[in-house]
């Protein structure tokens, strides 16, 4: 049940965009509006400790719904599983947001960031390929880092702990960037968003070298660190470039040089995910 849920999500995602416009994290604004004039009051809540005051009652309460649903009525508890993972995948829009780039003929977004990643955290490591390719790695790379936290890491959670699972990800990735939490609990929400996502990400990097040239992801990713965590994004982007071929330069003219990466990235992107279905379904055979 959990694989056709799945396929159902990305159906969502991909061809039903304009259903998933109802489906927005404002909820997290409201509830921190609510707790934050009551907990500012405990000197707890300056703390890192404050992350589970934040995250846990929304958890539980969805863990005590979820719990509900599945006695009461196993219909409700798979439609209501469909609408906690159609949230998680995002919940921005990411098909959209590489129309818009598309349609910008690779233009960087805004300073600072790319598909909803900031350049900061990549570490890309030294210049390569050619020149048009050097000028727009940080926002392939920034795509890859985007797909993974869109579609692979939610999946994952939600094949293996449910729909509490993919939505306990999301839940951390958003509140880590809401300022109206405190930076130490912000801190500690970042931190189990990278717990979280560390094996996604290795998982993921694995599916890139399987669907594009794997040699040159095992031979830099090991230079690099695979296995250390902390550094989740530049494993997904460094994974993705060297999947993406990106040393060779390539027979394209030059105006069209942005659209043809931005394209080579994104097929890769999609046939990744084509990977982890495959994964998941041998793996819903096998158990």
């Amino acid at each position: 049940m959990k694989f056709l849920i799945i396929l159902v999500a990305l159906a969502v995602e991909f061809n039903a965009r304009g259903a998933r416009a109802w489906l927005k994290a404002s909820w997290i604004g409201r509830w921190l509006a609510v707790l934050a004039p009551h907990a500012e009051r405990y000197a707890g809540w300056r703390g890192p400790w404050a992350a589970l005051i934040v995250a846990g009652p929304p958890l539980i309460l969805l863990a005590l719904v979820l719990g509900w649903l599945a006695g009461t009525s196993p219909l409700l508890w798979t439609l209501f599983s469909l609408v906690c993972l159609v949230w998680s995948l995002g919940p921005d829009d990411l098909e959209r947001a590489i129309a818009d780039y598309r349609m910008r003929r690779g233009d960087l977004s805004p300073p600072g960031e790319d598909f909803g990643v900031e350049r900061s955290t990549l570490d890309l490591g030294p210049p390569r390929g050619d020149s048009t390719f050097l000028a727009q790695r940080d926002a392939l790379g920034a795509l890859a880092v985007a797909a993974e936290r869109a579609w692979y890491a939610p999946i994952f959670w939600f094949f293996v702990a449910g729909p509490l699972g993919c939505v306990a990800y999301r839940t951390c990735a958003l509140m880590g960037r809401e300022m109206a939490i405190p930076m130490a609990a912000r801190a500690a929400l970042a931190q189990g968003f990278e717990v979280l996502d560390w094996l996604p990400a290795r998982l993921s990097v694995f599916g890139f070298g399987l669907v594009g040239t794997l040699v040159p992801v095992l031979e830099g990713l090991r230079e690099f660190g695979l296995w250390r965590l902390g550094n989740n994004a530049a494993v997904i982007a460094r994974g993705a470039l060297a999947a993406s071929d990106y040393g060779r330069v390539h027979d394209v003219m030059d105006e069209a040089l942005a659209l043809y990466h931005l394209n080579q990235t994104h097929a890769l992107l999609r046939r990744t995910l084509v990977v982890w279905l495959v994964g998941i379904a041998l793996a819903t055979l096998l158990a």
